[in-house]
Protein backbone atom coordinates (compact mmCIF):
# COMPACT_ATOMS: atom_id res chain seq x y z
CA UNK A 1 0.00 0.00 0.00
CA UNK A 2 1.51 3.46 -0.90
CA UNK A 3 1.52 5.94 1.47
CA UNK A 4 -1.17 8.34 -0.43
CA UNK A 5 -3.46 5.08 0.14
CA UNK A 6 -2.51 4.68 3.62
CA UNK A 7 -3.46 8.70 3.93
CA UNK A 8 -6.55 8.13 2.36
CA UNK A 9 -7.30 5.46 4.25
CA UNK A 10 -6.33 6.72 7.64
CA UNK A 11 -8.32 9.85 6.18
CA UNK A 12 -11.51 7.04 5.90
CA UNK A 13 -10.80 6.14 9.62
CA UNK A 14 -10.76 9.68 10.99
CA UNK A 15 -14.06 10.22 9.82
CA UNK A 16 -16.03 7.36 10.43
CA UNK A 17 -16.28 5.62 6.43
CA UNK A 18 -17.29 2.10 6.51
CA UNK A 19 -14.92 -0.04 4.39
CA UNK A 20 -18.10 -1.05 2.11
CA UNK A 21 -18.89 2.85 1.01
CA UNK A 22 -17.93 2.92 -2.75
CA UNK A 23 -14.52 5.20 -2.92
CA UNK A 24 -16.50 7.93 -4.76
CA UNK A 25 -19.28 8.02 -1.95
CA UNK A 26 -16.49 8.36 0.78
CA UNK A 27 -14.40 11.12 -1.70
CA UNK A 28 -17.54 13.07 -1.64
CA UNK A 29 -17.88 13.23 2.12
CA UNK A 30 -14.34 13.97 2.51
CA UNK A 31 -15.37 17.20 -0.05
CA UNK A 32 -18.57 18.34 1.70
CA UNK A 33 -16.43 17.90 5.19
CA UNK A 34 -13.64 20.11 3.55
CA UNK A 35 -15.93 22.87 2.97
CA UNK A 36 -17.35 22.83 6.15
CA UNK A 37 -20.86 20.84 5.97
CA UNK A 38 -21.05 18.89 8.89
CA UNK A 39 -24.77 17.66 8.66
CA UNK A 40 -26.48 16.23 5.46
CA UNK A 41 -29.06 14.52 4.39
CA UNK A 42 -28.40 10.63 3.11
CA UNK A 43 -29.66 11.43 -0.32
CA UNK A 44 -27.36 14.15 -1.17
CA UNK A 45 -24.35 11.65 -1.61
CA UNK A 46 -26.48 10.16 -4.07
CA UNK A 47 -27.75 13.12 -5.79
CA UNK A 48 -23.86 14.68 -5.83
CA UNK A 49 -22.79 11.09 -7.43
CA UNK A 50 -25.04 10.82 -9.85
CA UNK A 51 -24.22 14.55 -11.00
CA UNK A 52 -20.90 13.54 -11.00
CA UNK A 53 -21.39 10.40 -12.79
CA UNK A 54 -23.39 12.27 -15.43
CA UNK A 55 -21.05 15.12 -15.60
CA UNK A 56 -17.75 13.28 -16.65
CA UNK A 57 -19.50 10.69 -19.10
CA UNK A 58 -21.25 13.89 -20.71
CA UNK A 59 -17.85 15.59 -21.24
CA UNK A 60 -16.32 12.07 -22.41
CA UNK A 61 -18.87 11.56 -24.95
CA UNK A 62 -18.40 15.09 -26.13
CA UNK A 63 -14.68 14.13 -26.12
CA UNK A 64 -15.11 11.30 -27.87
CA UNK A 65 -16.51 13.09 -31.05
CA UNK A 66 -14.40 16.25 -30.91
CA UNK A 67 -11.24 13.61 -31.09
CA UNK A 68 -13.35 11.59 -34.11
CA UNK A 69 -13.89 15.02 -36.28
CA UNK A 70 -9.94 14.96 -35.54
CA UNK A 71 -10.54 11.56 -36.96
CA UNK A 72 -7.83 10.20 -34.35
CA UNK A 73 -8.56 7.17 -32.34
CA UNK A 74 -7.85 8.32 -28.96
CA UNK A 75 -9.43 11.00 -26.95
CA UNK A 76 -6.33 13.46 -26.26
CA UNK A 77 -6.82 15.99 -23.20
CA UNK A 78 -7.24 18.60 -25.41
CA UNK A 79 -10.00 17.19 -26.46
CA UNK A 80 -11.54 17.12 -22.65
CA UNK A 81 -10.43 20.70 -22.24
CA UNK A 82 -12.20 21.64 -25.06
CA UNK A 83 -15.47 19.58 -24.41
CA UNK A 84 -15.33 21.16 -20.64
CA UNK A 85 -14.99 24.68 -22.15
CA UNK A 86 -17.50 23.80 -24.43
CA UNK A 87 -19.69 23.26 -21.39
CA UNK A 88 -19.09 26.23 -19.45
CA UNK A 89 -19.76 28.59 -22.14
CA UNK A 90 -23.02 26.94 -22.68
CA UNK A 91 -24.33 27.68 -19.24
CA UNK A 92 -26.32 30.78 -18.79
CA UNK A 93 -24.18 33.09 -16.52
CA UNK A 94 -25.80 34.97 -13.26
CA UNK A 95 -27.13 38.62 -13.40
CA UNK A 96 -25.60 41.06 -11.95
CA UNK A 97 -27.13 42.20 -8.59
CA UNK A 98 -28.03 45.24 -10.69
CA UNK A 99 -29.52 43.69 -13.69
CA UNK A 100 -31.87 41.69 -11.09
CA UNK A 101 -32.81 44.51 -9.28
CA UNK A 102 -34.20 46.15 -12.50
CA UNK A 103 -35.53 42.97 -13.54
CA UNK A 104 -37.85 42.98 -10.21
CA UNK A 105 -38.56 46.63 -10.40
CA UNK A 106 -39.96 46.09 -13.91
CA UNK A 107 -41.76 43.00 -12.53
CA UNK A 108 -42.84 44.17 -9.95
CA UNK A 109 -44.61 47.63 -11.36
CA UNK A 110 -47.53 45.21 -12.70
CA UNK A 111 -49.99 44.81 -10.84
CA UNK A 112 -51.30 41.70 -9.97
CA UNK A 113 -54.61 40.41 -10.55
CA UNK A 114 -57.44 40.55 -8.33
CA UNK A 115 -58.69 36.94 -7.14
CA UNK A 116 -62.65 36.76 -6.38
CA UNK A 117 -62.67 34.04 -3.76
CA UNK A 118 -64.30 33.30 -0.98
CA UNK A 119 -61.13 31.58 0.86
CA UNK A 120 -58.15 32.50 1.42
CA UNK A 121 -55.18 30.95 -0.05
CA UNK A 122 -54.10 30.09 -3.43
CA UNK A 123 -56.70 29.15 -5.64
CA UNK A 124 -56.32 25.42 -7.27
CA UNK A 125 -57.57 24.82 -11.12
CA UNK A 126 -60.31 21.34 -10.58
CA UNK A 127 -58.85 18.66 -9.60
CA UNK A 128 -59.07 16.69 -13.30
CA UNK A 129 -56.21 19.77 -14.21
CA UNK A 130 -54.03 19.12 -11.05
CA UNK A 131 -50.79 17.49 -10.46
CA UNK A 132 -52.01 16.19 -7.40
CA UNK A 133 -54.62 13.77 -8.82
CA UNK A 134 -54.38 10.47 -8.42
CA UNK A 135 -52.96 8.48 -10.90
CA UNK A 136 -53.67 5.23 -9.80
CA UNK A 137 -55.91 2.75 -8.83
CA UNK A 138 -55.83 0.36 -5.88
CA UNK A 139 -56.89 -3.60 -6.18
CA UNK A 140 -58.06 -5.50 -3.82
CA UNK A 141 -56.09 -9.47 -3.07
CA UNK A 142 -59.54 -10.82 -4.74
CA UNK A 143 -58.36 -8.98 -8.12
CA UNK A 144 -55.13 -11.00 -8.20
CA UNK A 145 -56.78 -14.31 -7.50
Amino acid sequence: MSDHDQMIEETYEYFGLDSDVPDDAKRIVLLLKSMGVDHWEPRVINQLLEFMHKYVSDVLVESQEYSSHAERGEITPDDVKLAIDSRLSSTTQTPTRREMIKLATKKNQQRLTHLSSPFPGVVLPNSDSCLTKLNYQVKSFQDFE
